[in-house]
């Protein structure tokens, strides 16, 4: 994606979540202050919601976390809103614990997103069993009410903790040393074949629907291992469509133009699909 001509893009606010990190780094440094380039939404339905109307160019919002899985939202988003995945954004996660409390041992509740506690739930366990959890909209907010709060604290960012002016108790809260988050690039239209020496396409997101009944998700990826297309990723929507369906996310190597006999092949097989977006793979992490 050229940054020069992005007019704006939608992230999952406010300043000093991760998809602020994410996004501030995604364009190269350009922020608020250097043209209204990132605009801060409420939720992730939200950021879907001002590409979908045009509001903004693009949206970036988190897909997966290494420790804690698949974000919901983002893929409840997809069934609810239009939205072409343009690129992707892998971003190490480095929690801190953060207060305006005095004194550490007056803490009774600690404010972050539910799957960050998820993602700190040993250290949770080990150092502050009794604390009240209370799950927020995003790590910036769930600083921001601990700013008001003399008996509570938060997980986040440092960058979040400095926007504050709160006092970091703790680093690396994290289960895992290997704690990255994957976000997704949003468009309202499909990608551009990508021009000659442009990062080519080479990573495709797609969903599918299969009836709720022994073996079917397993037809379906046996036509993937049939046609010879390596699967990067695999996710279940975690709200029933209906009774008798089940949704999938699934993304595999390769454009989806290239693969045109995948395609036809899950076609023929009678399975319904949609392609979210064929997009280059990041390498490293940002």
């Amino acid at each position: 994606m050229n940054t020069e001509v992005m007019t704006n893009l939608a992230y999952l606010g406010p300043e000093g979540s991760f998809s602020h990190i994410a996004a501030f780094l995604h364009v190269a440094g350009r922020d608020e202050e250097s043209g209204g380039l990132l605009k801060p939404m409420k939720s992730i339905c939200e950021v879907f919601e001002a590409v979908e109307s045009g509001d903004c160019e693009y949206g970036l919002v988190p897909y997966e976390n290494s420790l804690a899985g698949n974000i919901a939202e983002t893929l409840e988003s997809f069934d609810t809103f239009m939205g072409c995945i343009h690129g992707e954004v892998y971003v190490p996660v480095n929690h801190v614990l953060m207060t305006a409390a005095p004194d550490a041992s007056e803490i009774e509740r600690i404010y972050s997103k539910y799957e960050v506690f998820g993602q700190c739930h040993k250290w949770l366990q080990k150092n502050m069993p009794d604390a009240e959890q209370v799950s927020v909209a995003s790590t910036s907010h769930a600083a921001s009410l601990t700013k008001e709060d003399e008996k509570g604290a938060a997980i986040g960012s440092t960058l979040a903790a400095k926007h504050f002016k709160l006092s970091i108790l703790e680093y690396e809260l994290g289960d895992g040393v290997d704690n990255f988050t994957r976000f997704l690039v949003l468009g309202s239209n499909n990608r551009q074949p990508p021009k000659d020496g442009e990062p080519k396409n080479d990573k495709t997101t797609m969903r599918f629907v299969v009836p709720h009944q022994p073996g079917e998700l397993a037809r379906v990826l046996d036509i993937f291992c049939r046609m010879g297309v390596n699967l990067t990723h695999l996710a279940l929507l975690p709200k029933a469509i209906s009774p008798m369906s089940r949704v999938f996310f699934v993304d595999f190597e390769g454009d989806a133009v290239e693969r045109i006999d995948l395609t036809r092949e899950m076609t023929r097989n009678g399975v319904g699909y949609e392609i979210l977006g064929s997009y280059p793979k990041a390498e490293d992490l940002l």
